[in-house]
């Protein structure tokens, strides 16, 4: 079974949403728990040039390992989303933010800043999509717009009550065949990826975002009371600068791998 997203205890509705690859997290501390032991042993045995070396090794790779496995991830909270690739971070405002897609992996498409003819277009390296998750998900694409215009079939279930709806999936309760009974939200996070799973929700919290905060800059120019202070700096107020991406290096994760590696070639060298 995939995971999802990740929910921080302790917060209300708004609180902070974590997309992150299952595979690269089990892979990050498994990995993390072998170079501590590793490490420890070298330590225990005592020094000398081929611990040393052995020991740069190590933590290289560790480093090597947090930055591609460990910390990436897609953070969303009432402000934005936050992509956190290997070596770049990008923070996006709901504002700047057009579509939410996903090909490969996830991809974020922002609206093109002033002056510029094509929006910046981050991808995720955390949240990926295989080849068979696409290749199902455009099947069942093409299964719910070959449904669409067709009428109820009693007994079949096609708008019929025979267990399917008319974007062919199963009627709530609907126990398919070699199955059992499973609810809708549990059926869907099963059945979909992480990457299809994280379109849906960052799509509906940016639907939902975007609509709240319209509606409270409509209201406040309605009243004359100009935009309410929660809505100053989203983008969306005509008092408001444009919204745009931002990017920064993550220096970090690239000090982690390019430390180490250095260390280790000199020591190789001396």
């Amino acid at each position: 079974m995939r995971l999802p997203r990740l929910r921080r205890p302790g917060r209300g509705d708004d609180d902070l949403d974590v997309f992150r690859s299952p595979g690269a997290v089990v892979l990050w501390w498994f990995w993390a728990a072998v170079a501590a032991v590793v490490l420890i042993d070298l330590a225990i045995q005592g020094g000398g040039r081929d611990a040393l070396i052995a020991a740069l090794i190590v933590v290289t790779a560790t480093g090597y390992a947090y930055a591609v496995a460990g910390r990436p991830r897609v953070e969303a909270d009432a402000d934005g989303i936050r992509v956190l690739n290997p070596l770049r971070d990008f923070r996006l405002p709901w504002a700047a933010v057009e579509t939410i897609e996903v090909a490969t992996a996830l991809k974020i498409r922002c609206f093109p800043a002033p002056g510029q003819a094509r929006g910046k277009v981050v991808t995720s390296w955390a949240v990926q999509s295989s080849a068979r998750s696409a290749a199902r998900r455009e099947f069942a694409t093409r299964r719910a717009a070959a449904r669409g215009g067709r009428g109820g079939l009693p007994g079949i279930g096609f708008g019929g009550g025979g267990g399917f709806n008319r974007a062919g999936r199963a009627s709530p309760g609907y126990a398919q065949p070699g199955g059992s009974r499973m609810p809708p939200a549990a059926r869907e996070v099963v059945n979909r990826s992480v990457a299809d799973y994280a379109m849906g929700v960052l799509n509906e919290r940016m639907r939902k975002i975007k609509l709240a905060q319209t509606l409270a800059a409509a209201t406040a120019a309605v009243r004359g009371d100009g935009a309410p202070a929660a809505a100053a700096g989203d983008g969306l107020s005509p008092a408001s600068p444009p919204a745009v991406p931002t990017a920064r290096w993550a220096w970090w994760p690239i000090a982690a791998m390019v430390v180490p590696t250095v260390a280790l070639i000199v020591t190789l060298l001396v």
